[in-house]
């Protein structure tokens, strides 16, 4: 592969062994021209060792052989003229780079490759960034997935790779369901505006969501145990039945949301507009280039779960385990990993192991990719273990009319930890907002810069 390199030690080292070809040609095609960075700055920027070893093979004196390649060499477009006076000692041939050669390769840089060479067979890789939850605000945790993803992806793509990005959304489910229905009875009631509706406003329904919908089993476990009596018993079962109640709501909710109708889907269109609006703010803050074009929720894998799940279970990989389906991995050759992959439970649900094989089989076979990098939580790594040895088993990691799988990776990152060495977390326990800290941080910044001597003019 050819390509137009800005190093000035592979340059200097091209123009050395053509002038050891001219000067000697019994040497050797292969000799090293021995470039390196000058001991003595005041000699030059770079010198050339090889006369010493190269003259012993011919025989020569290594300050005749210098002088030689002195005489035959050609950097005047790169160095300061180079002469005898430049060979120091018994043999080093010292090189001066000129300031406008040094800016002409400088300018190589300016390009959208940096410089690099294009990949002869460009590849595809898909890239996993931030993750964002519907209805929830993006947290501290979701700074790193977004900013080392995209710096992924932008590193892909000056290297000359295909690169797509994907933000796995969590807009599905009965969580996402709970606050849908929280959502369309307070605007029915007339407490919540959906025009004026804000993410701040669907946050605070989602907790509510989930608390309504949280039952007292063993609140009235303890209560028979400890022989708590009647009253403190009757309050807690009506407790609980409300909230049975709500979550039968909530799951009602799911269905109608599984069939599209149309009164709820289009609550549930305007949570996802509110949601990723805000949230695709906050990546552009970051000067991010995720978009919505990058997004791929979880409901676009819906209806493939299914297929996914029966496929794996007609073609004996996954199999009964207590009422659940499982895939084993525990086998050398399916990556020796004790814990079953989970991926249907008892009651006919799906996991986020079931959306994620599925994700990589459109990914790789739908998509093309030669290559999924997921940049999230070290915390997730036994989960990706196991999801990666499913879809490798499965054969869904592996592109039609290919000999071997595509490269499955989890970028692994760790947990942001405030000063008592627990995940960065409020007072009151919740995830820090990443747009709160990215508040604070600017705020930071422009009070440190007011207080910090100008720098020195650049020379």
């Amino acid at each position: 592969m050819t390509h137009q390199t800005f190093d000035p030690v592979e340059l200097l080292g091209e123009r050395v062994r053509a002038a050891i070809s001219a000067a000697a040609p019994d040497a050797p095609d292969d000799a090293d021209a021995m470039i390196s960075p000058s001991k003595r700055a005041e000699l030059g920027d770079f010198q050339c060792n090889a006369a010493m070893p190269l003259a012993k093979r011919l025989g020569m004196k290594p300050r005749d052989l210098a002088t030689k390649i002195v005489e035959h060499i050609d950097v005047t477009d790169l160095c300061e003229p180079v002469t005898e006076a430049d060979i120091a000692g018994p043999g080093f041939i010292n090189f001066r780079l000129q300031q406008d050669a040094i800016g002409t390769l400088l300018d190589r840089l300016d390009s959208p490759s940096l410089g690099l060479p294009a990949p002869e067979s460009p590849t595809t890789v898909v890239v996993d960034v931030c993750g964002v939850n519907l209805a929830k605000q993006m947290h501290v945790g979701h700074l790193r997935s977004s900013v080392i993803g995209d710096t992924l992806a932008r590193t892909f793509e000056r290297l000359g790779e295909t690169v797509v990005r994907q933000n796995h959304v969590g807009d599905w489910g009965l969580p996402i369901a709970m606050v849908t229905r929280k959502l369309q009875s307070e605007a029915e009631a007339g407490r919540v505006s959906l025009d004026d509706l804000t993410l701040d406003e669907l946050d605070r329904l989602y907790k509510l969501a989930q608390h309504e919908c949280r039952g007292q089993g063993k609140g009235l476990e303890l209560v028979a145990k400890y022989n708590l009596g009647p009253k403190i018993e009757a309050e807690l079962r009506a407790m609980h039945d409300e909230a049975m109640e709500h979550l039968a709501e909530a799951k009602a909710t799911l269905v109608a949301l599984q069939a599209q109708e149309p009164a709820v889907h289009a609550i549930w269109k305007r949570i996802y507009a509110v949601t990723m609006g805000a949230c695709l703010k906050t990546c552009q803050r970051l000067h991010t280039r995720i978009t919505e074009a990058d997004s791929a929720g979880e409901s676009s894998y819906a209806e493939e779960l299914t297929t996914v799940v029966n496929d794996l279970v007609a073609r004996g990989i996954a199999e009964e385990s207590s009422g659940a389906l499982v895939v084993r991995l525990d086998s050398p050759e399916d990556g020796g990993i004790a814990e079953p992959c989970l991926i249907r439970k008892g009651d006919g649900g799906y996991l986020y192991a079931t959306t994620d094989i599925a994700a990589i089989k459109r990914r790789v076979q739908t998509i093309g990719a030669d290559r999924v990098i997921y940049t999230v939580d070290a915390r997730q790594s036994l989960h990706f273990k196991q999801v990666f040895a499913a879809a490798r088993k499965a054969g869904y990691a592996t592109k039609p009319g290919a000999s071997q799988p595509s490269v499955l990776e989890h970028a692994a990152f760790g947990t942001v930890l405030g000063e008592d060495g627990r995940p960065f977390k409020t007072r009151s326990g919740e995830n820090i907002r990443l747009s709160d800290l990215l508040d604070e941080a600017i705020d930071r910044a422009r009070q440190d810069g007011g207080q910090q001597e100008p720098r020195p003019a650049r020379r």
